[in-house]
């Protein structure tokens, strides 16, 4: 096991100690670095870059749930424990991924219990960080890393990521999310299904954390998916590129078309994507018709293959 870096961040001066030496007494830590005041830990933090922060919620001048927004908007991998008097915060606490929620006054043997969470969770971590990732959205959706497809387990983890790759980069409110993926739950029983989701986003992707990377903050999430080969990025491409797509190019969308846009996977949501791709891929190719005559057959049988595979 990897010696890793930890900081902890407490207004009042005691607890503050007692949790440095808490931390360093665990042997897991090589670096334990304390601060008093939030503000001089953010300034300080892209120069550390700790692998784990201990955060207190109610501090002055800057809360802990902004300070572990800010830390994560940094350091998207980074350990989260927040260490508060007050229970109310913990809905918010893990909505941020938070490893764990211990309240004080800290009882040792519970706060041991989350140090063999956090040694745990770095231990699962791969060890190779950088491989390809490939997406397939037409037909039944599938995530491969390094060319092995991804096992989800959890199929609404599966889901909510395709969901969020259509939305690839936009911030979206968790109450949209909660009614896009759970529309009959309350939300009460929804949110915690939606936390597990993410959280099981985030491990998926942990070999590949450039390619994809969840943003959380004031409530919402935002997806960002890059350097990644996915059919539905290149036909969205296509279609918002320039106008004389070339017949290969357009038979492939076709292709595309009649497989379905996540056809096999039986999405409600998906159906309106799906729609709004065949509609311009017809267009792209009565503008190609109407550009090319020499090709007139070609398209319009191409054309006919699309609209014949159309349901209604």
């Amino acid at each position: 096991m990897r010696m890793i870096r930890a900081v902890v961040v407490d207004d009042e001066p005691l607890i503050l100690a007692e949790i440095g030496d808490m931390v360093r007494e665990t042997g897991l830590f090589a670096d334990v670095l304390t601060f008093d005041n939030p503000i001089p830990a953010l300034a300080a933090f892209s120069g550390l870059l700790p692998d784990v922060a201990f955060i207190d919620i109610d501090m002055p001048e800057m809360d802990g749930i902004t300070l572990a927004e800010q830390f994560l908007r940094i350091h998207p991998k980074i350990l989260i424990v927040f260490i508060t008097s007050w229970n109310q915060y913990a809905v918010q606490a893990f909505d941020l991924n938070a490893q764990d929620y211990i309240l004080k006054p800290i009882r040792r043997e519970r706060f041991f219990r989350t140090i063999e969470k956090i040694r745990g969770e770095l231990n699962s971590l791969p060890i190779a960080q950088s491989s390809s990732l490939e997406i397939r959205c037409f037909g039944a959706f599938e995530a491969r890393i390094g060319g092995v497809t991804v096992k989800w387990e959890r199929a609404k983890a599966e889901e909510l990521f395709a969901y969020m790759l259509t939305r690839n980069g936009i911030t979206l409110h968790k109450e949209h999310l909660l009614e896009r993926m759970w529309p009959l739950y309350s939300p009460e029983k929804s949110l915690p299904i939606l936390q597990t989701a993410i959280c099981k986003i985030r491990k998926v992707f942990a070999p590949v954390p450039a390619c994809v990377n969840i943003e959380y903050r004031s409530s919402k999430y935002c997806l960002t998916v890059k350097d990644a080969v996915c059919d539905y990025f290149t036909a969205e491409q296509m279609l918002a590129g320039r106008k004389d797509l070339r017949m290969e190019e357009l038979t492939r969308l076709v292709n595309w078309c009649e497989a379905g846009f996540l056809g096999d996977n039986g999405y409600l949501w998906s159906l309106e994507t799906d729609a709004r791709i065949r509609t311009q891929t017809a267009e792209k190719i009565r503008e190609a018709i109407r550009a090319r005559p020499s090709e007139r057959t070609e398209l319009a049988a191409l054309l006919f293959r699309l609209e014949e595979g159309e349901t209604f």
